[in-house]
């Protein structure tokens, strides 16, 4: 309150207050402050943060009821009572405030029990030192209230259904206004006797189920008495609950045997199943139990059980060993499907699901985690008709001392209870009846289930087989699969020696998946003419790589491409490239080909792909298509047939040819009619792209301002890489609506000053169609230049007194005047003021008929300069450059009309300035 008034401003500078806080009707304490300095002070409002000490009465107590209440309470009560001594500043000077008495309450929200506590992450990541198992748990509070407290560290109990699981810290328990993360770490180790309900918590937890739990305090590491009672107050109710994962997350069989002499069916094996406990404490799995359900596409068929069955840890994975369990067969004819395929194929996907327990070993007792939810897939490898082979692998990594070195992995699978071990032997490699080589494996053995064959040996075809050795690897790149087979040739246990000779196994080879004959291509430089009746065609340097997925020496000696191009998802032409000689190493080929005909297949995506190449920085198409290669190699000249490859060409556009602005070099007019003057203009075009191009017959308007002012042509358009000079046949073409801006187009040029202009194509005048698109997009600025000489080469003032001092006063003149251009131009009207300095000597208005011959020089016809007034000074000037006979600079401004030699005329405001002028005797 300011009870000087509103007129009268009062600022506090520094103030002192002493007051009693009072939470309902108790004095918790009181706070003294020293003198603060009040730097905010808004009207008549100050803000002041104490920071001072709060002498407790009664020991705390009062302290730890409200802090209490204030933790359980959605809303508390408080009032500050006691004086404030302030210095404040007035109109007339300093004031000091004394014993001003404050009494003022407040409604404080409380944090109301803290009710939204939420358990963002529990981990129980190693033993704890004293026993259990140390636990850490990240929680989230939320403060309601704008106020907050600090506790310190802080003991609480945490239970599950009345049990003691465990006791958690937290090492400074901060409860600031808002969310407060706070991490509690501690131990778990429920007593023995709860040790079954603990085991109830951890299966509820793994499997997905809500577990409610509480934390209760359990003291402080203070000694103070009010803040242990108040602490032990304190209990947060929450619940824990993760994302189910299955118990059981890989399973594999190692072994079965099935007895079907029996129902149900008997059956021994091995299994090993992955157990997935989340958490990092040591523990050991001792015992599991598996109420399983075997499921084929999606159906189940078979359920045994795994009645708590000792376990051996394998690292990974825990193996369950067990003898003369029962299956039962619950679905005969899904069972009859699944063991048919069984017989046949390579590999048969199997489910295995249900619930699994485990009796687990701790720091804090023997767990039982019970009835956890699982799901896995496994897959049984099927007997597929034993001798059948699977090539798994198929390499030829470089050259053998005969040929190609090979290396094949395959799979034979063994249905048999039977291992053997076979020793070493020879097999002859064939595709179809032409032997392509011989391998050899050492130390086979086969056992029950699938058995690994590594074979290795040469690939040395007879050269009379070499075309059909091509063949089958061009089927191989293809990615198609071949039948290739190994007959047995020797084995080094004669007992065996008749059985490996009638050995014949068969497989197919499958392609390879992923064939790119061609790595990369790359345009080097393309030059691509369009014609008018017929496709482009296409000339340049291609570099590109081959993409041999062997590793054998090999030289590339001729590539063929055939693919269609595809710019931006639109297939929109074809390119046929025959056998072409090849330079450079095998990852960077040079192929040089011309005069390539481009089948337009999609006309509207070629002219987009063409507009863009002319009006972007970049166009990528896309190749897709197959290529051929001849190669040699340490077998012979192989040749690989129609091996498909896509690839990214990338040409780089020419820009709007903006990136180097077009140069105007020359202007020069060389004729005319009656409405169009006729130019020719040497420009220099720069051309960015990779590619270049012939356009031929391309017209493109001028167009100044937005109004078209004429045309140019240029015959037969050919764009090289890089800057080409060319010449375009222009016409000024005059209208009514244009005739001021050529008249300023022409005083521009005519005085040496430059013309802006848009070229914009015509698309209607070129005769490609392919072309008139990319025609009526193309717009391109262009700086035509001022003339560079001057039309007024001298002047010759020729001093007559009579005339000068005749009224009106005249000065007769005569101008040499200069034609640069290639047509004759007439001057038809004169309208001159002459000025020597800033000193006007006078005008020249007289209607003419003065004819330049193009690239000539001629005098005008003798004219008078008409003299408004005889200065003193002009008299001083003229007289003093006769006598001394010097040349006096004028200047010249005014306008023109000229005709050009076919009739064009057209008016010109023309100025030149510092014309060399001689003063003669008249």
């Amino acid at each position: 309150f300011n009870p000087l008034g509103s007129k009268s401003p009062m600022n506090i500078i520094t103030s002192q207050i002493s007051f009693d806080f009072i939470a309902g009707d108790i004095n918790v304490g009181k706070l003294n402050t020293p003198y603060l300095n009040i730097s905010n002070q808004v009207g008549n409002t100050i803000n002041m943060k104490l920071a001072s000490t709060l002498e407790l009465l009664d020991h705390g107590k009062p302290l730890g009821s409200f802090i209490s209440d204030f933790i359980f309470a959605e809303t508390v009560d408080i009032k500050l009572e006691g004086t404030m001594n302030a210095v404040a500043e007035v109109a007339i000077g300093t004031l000091s405030l004394s014993n001003v008495i404050i009494n003022s309450g407040a409604q404080l929200n409380g944090m109301n029990g803290l009710p939204n506590t939420q358990i963002l992450g529990f981990d129980l990541p190693d033993n704890f030192e004293d026993g259990g198992i140390q636990i850490e748990i990240d929680a989230r509070i939320t403060n309601p209230s704008v106020a907050g407290v600090t506790l310190g560290g802080c003991e609480f109990e945490m239970i599950y259904d009345e049990i003691l699981l465990g006791i958690v810290k937290s090492k400074g328990l901060e409860l600031i206004p808002g969310i407060n993360d706070v991490h509690l770490s501690g131990f778990v180790h429920p007593k023995i006797e709860d040790l079954d309900t603990a085991s109830i918590f951890f299966s509820k937890y793994l499997n997905g189920d809500s577990s409610p739990v509480s934390v209760k305090g359990y003291g402080v590491e203070s000694d103070i008495q009010w803040l242990n009672d108040t602490v032990k107050q304190l209990q947060l109710y929450t619940t824990i609950q993760e994302e189910p994962e299955s118990l059981i997350s890989d399973t594999i069989f190692k072994t079965i045997y099935m007895d079907f002499s029996s129902t149900p069916l008997v059956a021994h094996g091995c299994l090993d199943v992955k157990v997935n406990f989340p958490f990092g404490f040591p523990y050991k799995i001792d015992k599991v139990s598996m109420d399983s359900e075997l499921s084929f596409r999606g159906e189940p068929f078979i359920s045994f059980e795994l009645e708590k069955q000792d376990v051996e840890d394998k690292g990974d994975f825990l193996s369950v060993s067990f003898e003369g369990i029962e299956m039962d067969i619950t679905d005969t004819d899904v069972f009859d499907v699944f063991f048919d395929v069984a017989l046949k194929t390579e590999n048969i996907d199997i489910s295995l699901e249900g619930l699994a327990s485990a009796w687990v070993s701790t720091n804090m007792g023997d767990l039982s985690v019970s009835q956890i939810a699982f799901e896995a897939t496994t897959s049984l490898q099927g007997m597929q008709n034993f001798p059948n082979v699977t090539i798994k692998s198929f390499d030829l990594p470089g050259d053998a001392e005969k040929g190609i070195a090979i290396f094949i992995d395959t799979e034979i699978y063994n249905p048999s209870p039977i291992s053997a071990f076979i020793g070493n032997n020879t097999f002859e490699m064939l595709y179809g009846s032409i032997v392509l080589g011989e391998v050899y494996g050492n130390n086979i053995e086969l056992n029950t289930g699938f058995n690994t064959l590594s074979l290795s040996g040469w690939v040395l075809p007879d050269e009379a087989d070499l075309p059909s050795a091509s063949a089958f690897f061009s089927e191989y790149l293809q990615g198609k699969a071949s039948t290739v087979s190994v007959s047995g040739k020797h084995s080094d246990i004669p007992i065996l020696q008749n059985s490996v000779q009638n050995l014949k196994l068969s497989t197919e080879l499958a392609g390879i998946s992923e064939t790119n004959l061609v790595d990369y291509l790359s345009i080097v430089h393309a030059d691509i003419i369009f014609s008018e009746n017929d496709d482009p065609q296409m000339s340049g340097l291609i570099e590109g790589g081959i993409n041999m997925p062997f590793g054998f020496n090999c030289t590339v000696l001729k590539i063929g491409i055939s693919a269609y191009l595809d710019y931006d998802d639109v297939i929109v032409a074809y390119i046929d490239l025959p056998y072409i000689p090849t330079t450079g190493e095998l990852t960077k080929l040079e192929v040089v080909f011309s005069d390539t005909p481009v089948t337009i297949v999609n006309f509207d995506g070629f002219s987009t792909f063409v507009d863009h190449l002319l009006l972007y920085n970049t166009s990528e198409v896309t190749m897709i298509g197959n290529a051929s290669a001849i190669i040699n190699n340490n077998m012979g000249d192989l040749e690989l047939k129609d091996i498909p490859f896509t690839s990214q060409l990338k040409f780089t556009g020419a820009n709007h040819f903006r990136d180097v602005p077009i140069e105007v070099l020359g202007v020069d007019v060389y004729g005319s009619d009656e409405n169009s003057a006729f130019l020719s203009l040497k420009i220099d075009i720069y051309n960015p792209a990779t590619a270049s191009m012939g356009l031929g017959y391309v017209s493109m308007d001028i167009m100044q301002d937005g109004m078209y002012i004429g045309y140019g042509v240029i015959d037969d358009m050919y764009l090289d890489l890089g800057h080409n000079e060319l010449m375009v046949d222009a016409r000024y073409v005059k209208t009514e609506e244009n005739e001021d801006l050529g008249r300023n187009f022409f005083s521009n040029f005519l005085t040496g000053k430059p013309n802006n202009a848009v070229l914009v194509g015509d698309p209607s005048k070129t005769k490609i169609d392919e072309l008139k698109l990319a025609m009526g997009d193309i717009e391109i600025p262009v700086t035509l230049p001022g003339l560079e000489s001057k039309l007024i080469k001298m002047g010759e003032l020729m001093l007559s007194w009579r005339k000068l001092f005749s009224i009106p006063p005249k000065i007769p003149a005569r101008l040499e005047v200069s034609n640069p251009f290639q047509a004759s131009l007439t001057v038809l009207y004169i309208s001159f003021d002459v000025y020597s300095g800033d000193l006007k000597i006078g005008h020249i208005d007289q209607e003419c008929n003065i004819f330049i011959p193009k690239l000539k020089d001629s005098f005008t016809p003798v004219m008078d300069i008409q003299i408004k007034d005889v200065s003193w000074d002009l008299i001083k000037d003229v007289v003093k450059s006769w006598f001394s006979q010097s040349v006096i600079q004028v200047n010249v401004v005014g306008t023109l009309k000229v005709e050009a030699e076919g009739g064009f005329t057209t008016w010109v405001d023309y100025f030149q300035n510092d014309v060399e002028s001689i003063i003669v005797k008249n």
